[in-house]
């Protein structure tokens, strides 16, 4: 009977890794979502999933990451495998797979299958699809049911030459006579508003997430260098979730925090200074990216906590403007003038001099964040559109430079980087 229980339990295991939700009648949910964006668009679509894992096409490449879905594809699917394709008409959902492959099923796992009844079941049950065929049909599919069609690619002047691109590409060359249309535009703002599912979801990332945190400062006194902490964080995160991180974390200590997006994460820790930790991690389909700025030895010195003071106070103000209606432009600008007015008023006016390789704005105040935790799209053309209620957005105002300042008679010099960063939903 253990045997079979357990047997049964990595069952449900593997499915998901597969299915981000396997709640009672949680297929509705992404009907649903399909139903709306089909008749904003106008006309059927076809879209596809990741081709295949991430470092799939590097041989030495292996990646650590249980979810790694298109965003689009997982917003209406909750699907989470390489080389499905969705094709969606005003009423009807078809998911397209491949056959199973034992031998491939043998070295990696449980994969969804179109000559697969029990697979098929679990399509309608967790995405709500109710027809499954063949991948290999998909092109006679097209060319027999569709003359105009809306497809998903990134695209300003130029288009980015991805797996979605390449995608729109291949269906233009083998269906020269078919509308394809970029279906881009039609995703803002519906897409990027987080239903109750998702706000709970990404409620619970960000506890999931603060609690790794406080156990992380639980250890700091045994931590030499950047690496160790790197390590425990990292084992702290993914020991509070099986969905993964939502990305490599950022652990850097004093002048290291001036790289924005620092990696090495091997320097000694400076028990002066302080460390920028920047971190996050998946609940189902949610990230969450949390930033914080800490000093090694436990006390900020008077300049770190003047400048500590400053970002805080900064945040605390711009979240308050985080409303419907507000650009996250308008945000960047309320963002880094307040910043630039707190240098000059804390620090230059008292004598100090900062020194800094940015005129105001080292980065954007924020982000979406949800699907993946830079939401949205890879351009941020986003950034003068108005948000939404529901739509949830990072809060990260920072400082990077050298400053140099007298306090109470001595003298403090110091290259640091200081970073804040949480969420907010609108």
């Amino acid at each position: 009977m253990r045997t079979h229980t357990a047997k049964y339990r990595g069952m449900i295991d593997r499915i998901m890794i597969l299915f981000t939700h396997t709640d009672a009648g949680i297929g509705d949910r992404f009907y649903h979502r399909r139903r709306q964006l089909v008749k904003k668009v106008g006309s059927p679509l076809v879209l596809t999933a990741v081709p295949a894992p991430l470092g799939h096409p590097i041989p030495w490449a292996h990646a650590h990451t249980p979810i790694y879905q298109d965003p689009l594809f997982l917003y209406l699917t909750g699907i989470n495998q390489p080389g499905c394709v969705l094709y969606c008409t005003a009423d009807t959902d078809y998911l397209f797979l491949p056959k199973k492959d034992p031998k491939y099923e043998f070295w990696d796992g449980h994969r969804l299958g179109c000559d697969d009844p029990a697979d098929a079941k679990a399509v309608r049950a967790h995405a709500g699809i109710e027809h499954v065929h063949d991948s290999a049909t998909l092109d006679a599919w097209i060319r027999d049911h569709a003359t105009a069609i809306g497809c998903h690619w990134h695209e300003l002047e130029t288009p980015i030459d991805d797996y979605l691109f390449q995608f729109k590409t291949a269906l233009a060359l083998q269906h020269p006579h078919l509308n394809l249309t970029n279906i881009h535009d039609a995703l803002w703002p519906e897409r990027f508003m987080l239903d109750t599912v998702d706000q709970a979801d990404l409620a619970r990332a960000y506890q999931t997430t603060y609690t790794a945190f406080a156990n992380v400062q639980a250890r700091w006194h045994t931590v030499a260098s950047e690496t160790e902490l790197a390590g425990i964080l990292i084992g702290e995160l993914l020991k509070t979730t099986p969905y993964g991180l939502s990305f490599s974390p950022i652990v850097a200590n004093g002048a290291n925090a001036t790289t924005l997006h620092y990696s090495a994460n091997n320097a000694s820790l400076d028990p002066n200074a302080l460390v920028l930790l920047d971190f996050g991690l998946r609940w189902r389909g949610m990230c969450s990216d949390v930033s914080r700025t800490v000093p090694v030895s436990g006390h900020m010195n008077p300049l770190q906590a003047r400048l500590h003071s400053l970002v805080e106070t900064v945040k605390a103000s711009t979240t308050a403007l985080a409303k419907p209606g507000v650009t996250i432009e308008a945000l960047n600008a309320h963002c880094w003038a307040a910043i630039h007015h707190g240098i000059q008023t804390d620090i230059i006016r008292h004598g100090g001099t900062v020194t800094q390789d940015y005129d105001q704005r080292p980065h954007n105040v924020g982000h979406l964040i949800g699907y993946t935790v830079h939401e949205g799209d890879p351009l941020r053309s986003y950034k003068n559109k108005p948000l939404s209620a529901g739509m949830a957005i990072t809060i990260e105002p920072g400082f990077y430079g050298h400053v140099r300042m007298t306090i109470n008679g001595t003298v403090y010099e110091e290259t640091m980087g200081i970073r804040i960063e949480d969420a907010v939903v609108i």
